[in-house]
């Protein structure tokens, strides 16, 4: 990339990337912030060159990550590659504009919070201003950025893993929202969210089928059949196939990660979030494991059943059948009619097993806390009561109101 002595150019990430691969004896980077392909650049270089000649200075706050000035991941990947190096990364709170200079050229760019401005104004877009090293001091240009990292630095404080693993355990508990904003409003974090996490269909032993109460030569009228209603189960209580050890993981899961507020709902940290929908995940691949298992017994079982059935209804069947069977069956059918008949109509109201393990799965839906809620204080003393090691149940800031269009089109 070669610039004139002053230019006012468009940055992104992947010029910044270009800009920073074309040091070739020092380099200085200064910012809030910085994404993971830009923190990956400036890794590659420090190893490239001689260690003391590269510079790097941070916001390393949770806040930072938060705007979208970069991310814990960058960080940890610098932090990291400094003690390979024997160097460290400074932290200088509060810095807010952006620096990246070599041998050749400084850089002052406007660093974007992405999760406020995200891609809102269209790139290219004038955000930085690209100095000529060498007509500021021809002499000598690295001595003069040396002397720049040496002011940047100067009343910053070396970042150590205390620092970082502060970091990413904040972020893990107060993750950063995405959103595009407009204008500033009051908006708060709450540290958990109600959660509902349920199985459905794997209640084989209590599946049923609805028998017409006609059929069973119950009632004659109408009015009567109206009133009965009788089921028969597709398998056995003692059945192998009742889907128990699914039951119990998942017991086994909300026991972890899930917690009463009573009154209230069942709520998840949001630090265990991902752990939680990690383990959900590996319970439904269970549940399709077992869909397989048993889709040969339950339909070899239902079938065993629906037999008997048939055998024990036959008798009421010959003697009273169905009145609604005669517009199909006429006014006297023989014995071998009316039992292929009651067969088709038992098969439709069995199913299939095919049909009965598709309902199998495992749902899990979260829902925020309202405001108003952590604001009363019956839900703060339920709240605390449950989760007493909590200092604080949510965070407010201010913060800018999503772009209407953004919003409409999410």
């Amino acid at each position: 990339m070669t610039f004139p002595q002053v230019t006012v150019v468009s940055l992104d990430d992947g010029q910044l990337v270009e800009f920073i691969k074309q040091a070739q004896e020092t380099l200085l980077f200064a910012g809030p912030g910085v994404s993971l392909l830009v923190a990956e650049a400036l890794a590659q270089k420090w190893r490239e060159l001689d260690p003391a000649s590269v510079s790097i200075l941070l916001d390393v706050d949770p806040e930072v990550c938060r705007l979208g000035y970069g991310t814990v991941q960058a960080i940890e990947l610098l932090h990291q590659t400094a003690l390979k190096m024997g160097q460290c990364l400074h932290h200088r709170p509060g810095i807010r504009v952006g620096l990246v200079g070599t041998e050749r050229a400084t850089l002052v760019f406007a660093p974007i919070p992405l999760l406020i401005e995200a891609e809102s104004v269209p790139f290219p877009r004038p955000n930085a201003v690209c100095l000529d090293s060498a007509a500021e001091d021809p002499a000598s240009p690295v001595e003069t950025l040396k002397r720049e990292a040496d002011d940047l630095i100067h009343g910053s404080e070396p970042v150590d893993n205390e620092k970082v693993e502060e970091l990413a355990r904040d972020l893990a508990e107060n993750p950063p929202l995405k959103f595009d904003l407009a204008r500033v409003v009051h908006v708060f974090n709450a540290r958990f969210q109600f959660v509902e996490f349920e199985l459905s269909g794997l209640l084989v032993s209590r599946m049923t089928a609805p028998i017409p109460p006609d059929l069973l030569g119950l009632a004659g009228d109408e009015e009567t059949q109206k009133l009965l209603h009788s089921t028969f189960k597709l398998v056995r209580d003692d059945s192998k196939i009742s889907g128990a050890q699914i039951f119990e993981r998942k017991r086994t899961i909300s026991g972890k990660y899930l917690f009463s507020l009573k009154g209230y709902g069942t709520v998840c940290l949001r630090a265990n979030k991902e752990a939680f929908l990690t383990e959900v995940e590996a319970l439904k691949k269970e549940i399709t494991q077992f869909q397989k298992r048993i889709e040969q017994q339950l339909q070899s079982e239902m079938d065993h059943n629906r037999g008997r059935l048939v055998k024990a209804l036959l008798p009421a069947v010959y003697e009273n059948p169905p009145q609604r069977w005669i517009k199909f069956l006429g006014p006297r059918p023989k014995k071998s009619v009316l039992r292929e008949h009651l067969v088709r109509e038992l098969e439709e109201s069995f199913g299939s097993a095919q049909d009965l393990i598709k309902e199998m799965n495992a749902t899990v839906i979260f829902k925020d806390v309202t405001y108003e809620s952590l604001n009363d204080p019956n839900f703060i003393g339920v709240a605390r009561k449950a989760i007493p090691d909590m200092k604080a149940l949510h965070e407010e800031h201010f913060a800018a109101e999503a772009n209407p269009q953004v919003r409409m089109e999410a």
